[in-house]
């Protein structure tokens, strides 16, 4: 045993050291590109737009489930379509007008939930209405003389 380690905080150390060691090996690899180990819900969603005139655009949300699914739930602008069990490659939709009225443009959001068991999964997707988003004026962090910091925006 090395002399660092001889002593009531030496076997301290070592135990912390060898119980944060269990703790890894306990847990685990790590999974690639998922920060938790929650799993996705098997449905592909897509939302896709087109005009229509006056402002308004005809909004449809596809979801095909990746497995049999033994519920779906179909959410576009308020509208909420169950469309009950469904087969593998099933494609559902839910079709919503959207009027921007003022608006130039906006994001319009849908889901699908799915039910797998006593599971319950959901995915969304957007698309965005109308004219882009503007992009915001560039911002430059300037640093005070007494250490404060401010944002500084120039047209």
């Amino acid at each position: 045993m090395c002399l660092a380690m001889q002593g009531p905080i030496g076997r301290w150390i070592l135990v912390a050291a060898v119980a944060v060691g269990m703790c890894a090996i306990s847990a685990g690899p790590a999974r690639a590109g998922r920060g938790h180990g929650k799993p996705a819900a098997p449905v592909d969603v897509r939302v896709d737009a087109r005009p229509v005139g006056g402002g308004t655009f005809e909004v449809t949300l596809t979801a095909t489930p990746r497995k049999r699914v033994s519920g779906l739930v179909l959410v576009l602008e308020g509208q909420t379509v169950t469309v009950g069990a469904t087969a593998k490659g099933v494609k559902r939709t839910v079709t919503a007008r959207v009027s921007l009225g003022a608006l130039r443009g906006r994001d319009v959001v849908g889901s699908a939930t799915v039910d797998l068991g006593s599971h319950r999964r959901r995915a969304a997707a957007s698309v965005r209405v109308g004219e882009a988003a503007a992009a915001l004026p560039p911002v430059r962090i300037v640093r005070l003389p007494d250490g404060t910091e401010a944002a500084e925006v120039r047209p």
